[in-house]
C-alpha cells in the first residue's frame, strides 16, 4: 500500500516518498530492524504522511493562486500604461494643435485685414518654427514612449521566466501575451493616425507661413 501511493499515481514521487520516510523515521525506535517494526509503523506514517501531503497540496494551491493574482495585477497595470500613453499623445496632439491653429488663424486675420505685418519675418517665422516645433513634439513624444515600452516588455520577459516559470508557455500567452499585444496594437493605430494629423498641420502651417 506504501509503494502504490508513493508509485502508482506517478506525480509528485519525491515529494510523498520523503514525507512517508520522515513520518517512518519520527517514531522509529533506535535499532530495531526492519523486518520487525515496518509492519506496525507502516500503516499508521502512512496515514500521516498522506495529511502531510494533502497540506502541503493546499498550500501550493495557495500560492500558485497568489502567484495568478499578482500576475493578473500586473497585466492590469501594464494595459493602464499602454491605455494612459495612447490618452497622452492624444492630449499632446490637441495641445500643439491648439497653438497651430491659434498662430494660422492670426496669420489669415492679418492677411484679411490687409496688415503689412502680415508679411513680416517675424510673423512667417513664427509659422515656421511652430511647424518645426509639431515636428519635434511627435518625434520626441513616440520616441520616448516607444522606449518605454521596449523597457517594459525587457522586465516583463525577465520576471516572467522567473515569477511564473510554473505556467505552460501557452497559458502565459493567452494571460499576458495576447492582452498586451492588443492594447499596444490599439497604441499603435492611434499614433498611426496621430502622425498622419501632425504631418498634415504641419504642411498646413508651412503652406500658411508662405502664402
Amino acid at each position: 500500500e506504501c509503494a502504490r501511493w508513493v508509485y502508482a499515481s506517478g506525480r509528485d514521487i519525491e515529494v510523498k516518498h520523503t514525507l512517508l520516510t520522515y513520518e517512518l523515521a519520527r517514531e522509529w525506535p533506535d535499532e530495531m530492524p526492519w523486518s520487525q517494526m515496518f509492519g506496525g509503523k507502516a500503516e499508521r506514517s502512512l496515514e500521516a504522511a498522506k495529511t502531510a501531503f494533502h497540506a502541503h497540496i493546499r498550500e501550493t494551491s495557495k500560492d500558485t493562486l497568489k502567484s495568478l493574482g499578482d500576475l493578473r495585477k500586473t497585466l492590469g497595470e501594464e494595459v493602464s500604461k499602454a491605455s494612459q500613453q495612447t490618452r497622452d499623445l492624444l492630449v499632446t496632439l490637441w495641445r500643439d494643435f491648439a497653438v497651430a491653429v491659434t498662430a494660422v488663424v492670426a496669420r489669415i486675420v492679418l492677411i484679411l485685414a490687409d496688415k503689412p505685418s502680415a508679411d513680416s519675418y517675424v510673423v512667417k517665422g513664427t509659422l515656421v518654427g511652430i511647424a518645426g516645433f509639431l515636428v519635434f513634439s511627435i518625434v520626441f513624444t513616440l520616441r520616448s514612449n516607444s522606449r518605454f515600452m521596449a523597457i517594459a516588455d525587457g522586465n516583463r520577459y525577465a520576471w516572467r521566466s522567473k515569477l511564473y516559470g510554473f505556467l505552460p508557455d501557452s497559458d502565459l500567452r493567452v494571460l499576458s501575451d495576447i492582452p498586451l499585444e492588443q492594447s499596444n496594437a490599439v497604441y499603435r493605430k492611434a499614433a498611426r493616425w496621430v502622425v498622419a494629423a501632425y504631418a498634415i498641420v504641419t504642411i498646413a502651417v508651412l503652406l500658411t507661413a508662405f502664402i
